[in-house]
């Protein structure tokens, strides 16, 4: 017995020597290519190999594919709006390979850079260039309507290319100005404010101007019903200012008048 199993694992030997292990992860799969020395044909497996190990020939390649759903990002610096505002965002595009071996065999293992990368680079610059700067930074509804429509335009692309990937969504990041489009931003907006002071404040005066003038129309208009002279209507408003100022010093326990003759008017200094 000893004999033959010596004998069984002197013949298996070659083989095993001739062969080797592809270890396949959760959510992959292993596409396998024969490249055969001598006999047989070549070419991609057409049926993938699933999680787990799986043992080939050493002329055979193992290419690992992920199947789960994959997102890409991908990032736009100074992009141009209509109205020629460079502007940063990213937009994300999240796929899922359909046919793993199909996808190997015609478009290789780097089939998103080589056939759906700049395709999708292009879409997303001419949708952008559909939206001025203030609607991308501000507007929900056009990032939501650009990812749709950037969705819809890859999704022909991918087609009309026959790729096996499925698009699951296509996402628009945040939208904001350059740094040099934001200090602009504000220097304007600190303008304007500032511009909108100096329209209240020349229009406080001249509300003040003209309730002032109003005053000194009705102040002549009594005067002049009354049959006063301009000095003696002085005097009546001093005898009124006088009056005020006694009852507002009457109220207060800390106040002194102090009146010093001939002026009808006096002169008043309050004290504590």
């Amino acid at each position: 017995m000893k004999s033959y199993k010596v004998i069984i694992v002197l013949l298996m030997a070659p083989l095993f020597g001739a062969c080797h292990a592809v270890s396949i992860g959760p959510g992959e799969n292993a596409v396998l290519t024969d490249r055969p020395y001598f006999f047989g044909h070549g070419g991609v497996r057409q049926e993938p190999a699933g999680t787990g190990l799986t043992w080939a020939w050493w002329s055979t390649d193992a290419t690992l594919i992920d199947v789960k759903p994959v997102q890409y990002d991908e990032l736009f610096n100074d992009m141009m709006s209509k109205d020629n505002v460079p502007v940063h965002f990213n937009v994300y595009i999240k796929t899922q390979i359909r046919n793993s071996p199909q996808l190997v065999e015609k478009f290789g293992p780097n089939w998103y850079t080589m056939n759906v990368k700049e395709p999708f680079r292009t879409v997303v610059r001419n949708l952008c260039k559909k939206y001025d700067m203030n609607q991308l930074v501000s507007s929900t509804e056009a990032n939501e309507a650009m990812a749709l429509e950037a969705k819809k335009e890859i999704i022909a692309i991918i087609t009309a290319s026959q790729i096996p990937v499925d698009v699951m969504s296509v996402t628009v990041g945040r939208i904001i100005p350059t740094n040099e489009v934001m200090t602009a931003i504000t220097a304007t907006a600190t303008q304007q404010q500032l511009q909108n002071t100096e329209r209240q404040r020349a229009l406080a005066q001249e509300i003040r101007k003209a309730a002032e003038i109003k005053r000194a129309e009705a102040d002549n208009a009594y005067r002049m019903a009354m049959g006063l002279s301009p000095d003696l209507f002085v005097q009546l408003e001093g005898i009124k200012a006088f009056s005020g100022a006694v009852e507002n010093c009457s109220k207060s326990p800390n106040c002194t008048l102090m009146i010093v003759p001939p002026n009808v008017g006096t002169n008043l200094r309050a004290g504590k």
